[in-house]
């Protein structure tokens, strides 16, 4: 060990690792880089790691860790990147968090199990960039101490249990290019600045009012805008017709009057359909009863997989009440998957043509689970993340002769 002292980069990710980290993993004073993601590590995050005072990107992504986050993470004064996402971590974010962190520009901890309020102190990590804490237990209002991190180019806070308006403050993040805030419970209008600022903006199945600003595109740069299932009223603007970027749009399950704009039809990769571009990517029980969850965002997300290894859209003319793209792959997987497959994707003269096949009916099967017509029988998004992942190993496995 004596002899590994020097060691400055660090890559155990993409195995099959099992058991708890080493606690020697702290033992490297000059260690810079430390990745052991998509692993199956178990129990806490090792207390010694804030022994690692040289570190800058510490990624523990997707394993199967436990526990609080040890307060010796947040002493790392030359940290740049930390992702704990995709794992079972549980606890509060000390208030102080961000004291010791002056170079942190990636916060990731989504798909964890943190309660509590989200901390104000997030703002001294002044040169973030990119801020995810979705898809935990976080309660309360959002701080709109947020608002003073002006380098923001993401902001990812939805699937947690706030309340509260979209701070006033928001109008502060001048580079922001990403803001999910979806299934979060909040309330009240939809500041009209968000529309100045944000390229992508998903702000879905939460409590939102009022009407759209008639300047919801003052650029043509606005490249999604989700704001389905929450309770805006009013008409569509016709200055729509102005988001010539725009490529992903839901306003389902609002209460819109009033006819939908000509400029609307005009803007370009709509999907010109009475359900204003959802429909064949919605879940059954939000397109007829309007039952919303996230299960709603895991049969929209098999569908894109089909969308994606098939090169067809469930909208296509082939499709019908009688035949979906889901039951089509369903049937292909039973009378031979390659026709279904993009030809574009895999060619039979390839050298791994096989372990491709084998890679895309896998992910055809995942993406038949994610679009099962009973919410019961239907998989979560953490289960179809880790499977993917899984899907991947044993891909390169078998296309490597391993």
């Amino acid at each position: 060990m004596a002899n590994m002292r020097r060691l400055e980069y660090m890559d155990v990710g993409l195995n099959k690792f099992s058991g708890q980290i080493p606690q020697w993993f702290g033992a490297f004073p000059r260690l810079e880089y430390l990745i052991a993601r998509n692993n199956s590590f178990s129990g806490s995050i090792p207390q010694g790691f804030g022994n690692l005072q040289s570190l800058k990107f510490l990624r523990l992504q997707f394993n199967q860790l436990i526990g609080s986050i040890p307060s010796t993470i947040f002493n790392m004064s030359s940290l740049e990147v930390l992702d704990f996402s995709g794992n079972s971590l549980s606890g509060n974010l000390p208030v102080d968090m961000c004291n010791y962190l002056p170079k942190l520009e990636v916060l990731n901890l989504k798909y964890n199990e943190l309660e509590g309020q989200i901390p104000p102190g997030l703002q001294e990590c002044s040169k973030l960039l990119e801020l995810v804490l979705s898809y935990n237990r976080f309660t309360g209002r959002i701080p709109s101490e947020i608002g003073n991190l002006t380098m923001l180019e993401g902001l990812h806070l939805g699937f947690n249990s706030l309340e509260g308006e979209i701070p006033g403050e928001f109008a502060n993040l001048v580079n922001l290019e990403q803001l999910a805030v979806d299934n979060a419970g909040l309330e009240g209008n939809i500041p009209s600045f968000l529309f100045n600022m944000s390229l992508d903006i998903y702000l879905s199945q939460n409590n939102f009012s009022g009407s759209l600003p008639r300047n919801i595109c003052p650029g043509p740069f606005l490249r999604a805008l989700a704001i389905g299932a929450n309770k805006l009223t009013g008409s569509i603007p016709s200055e729509i017709g102005n988001c010539t970027a725009l490529g992903l749009i839901d306003l389902g399950n609002n209460n819109f009057t009033g006819t939908i704009p000509k400029e609307f039809w005009e803007v370009d990769n709509f999907l010109q359909t009475n359900t204003l571009a959802t429909i064949g990517y919605i879940a059954p029980e939000y397109g007829q009863e309007g039952l919303v969850s996230t299960n709603c965002d895991v049969y929209s997300f098999g569908i894109l997989m089909m969308e994606v290894f098939t090169g067809k859209k469930p909208t296509d003319e082939m499709f019908t009440s009688d035949l979906s793209l889901s039951c089509w792959v369903s049937e292909a997987l039973v009378n031979g998957v390659t026709q279904a497959i993009d030809s574009r994707l895999i060619r039979k003269e390839e050298e791994h043509f096989f372990a491709e096949v084998s890679c895309v009916s896998s992910i055809f099967e995942l993406a038949l689970n994610c679009t099962a017509e009973s919410l019961e029988n239907r998989i979560n998004i953490k289960d179809a993340l880790a499977l993917l992942q899984k899907i991947r190993l044993e891909f390169l496995a078998k296309s490597s002769g391993n």
